[in-house]
C-alpha cells in the first residue's frame, strides 16, 4: 500500500482523481485530498499562525513514505467554468484564481517531494487522470 496525495485548486478535480485512483487499484492505496504544502497555504491565506519548523518535519514525514504527489492544474478559463456550471461560492481571501492556483503550485514545488507528478486537467478526462496518476505509480513501486 502507497499513499497518494492529490491537490490543487478547487474544481480542479481532486475528488474524482481520488475515485478514479481508488476505482483503478480497487482500493490498494490510501488517497487522500491535499497534500502537507497545503496548510501552509491555508494558514496564510486565512491569517493563521504558522508554525515552519512542524511543517518542515511533516514534509520530511511524508516524503519518507516515499509516496506519490500529484498537483492537478487548470486553465483559468476552465476554473471559471466549472467554478459557474457547479454554482461554487467564491474562493476564501482576496486572491484571484490564477494568484490562488500559482501560489498552490509553487508551495508544491517548493516541497520537493521524492516522487511528484503535475497533471492539467483541462483536456483530460477523469479516467485519463486517473490513468497517468496509477501508471506513474506503477512504475515507481516497479523500480
Amino acid at each position: 500500500m502507497e499513499i497518494i496525495t492529490i491537490t490543487g485548486i478547487d474544481r480542479v478535480g481532486k475528488t474524482t482523481a481520488v475515485e478514479m485512483v481508488n476505482k483503478l487499484t480497487n482500493y490498494r492505496h490510501f488517497v487522500i485530498e491535499r497534500d502537507p504544502s497545503t496548510v501552509k497555504f491555508f494558514c496564510e491565506l486565512m491569517g493563521r499562525p504558522f508554525d515552519e519548523w512542524e511543517y518542515k518535519k511533516t514534509l520530511w514525514k511524508v516524503n519518507a513514505l516515499h509516496g506519490l504527489h500529484v498537483l492537478l492544474i487548470c486553465g483559468i478559463a476552465t476554473l471559471k467554468k466549472r467554478f459557474k456550471d457547479t454554482n461554487e461560492p467564491p474562493l476564501p481571501g482576496k486572491l484571484t484564481l490564477r494568484e490562488h492556483q500559482d501560489r498552490l503550485a509553487h508551495l508544491f514545488q517548493e516541497a520537493q517531494y521524492t516522487n511528484s507528478l503535475i497533471i492539467s486537467t483541462d483536456d483530460k478526462p477523469p479516467e485519463a487522470v486517473g490513468k497517468l496518476i496509477v501508471n506513474k505509480l506503477n512504475s515507481l513501486i516497479n523500480k
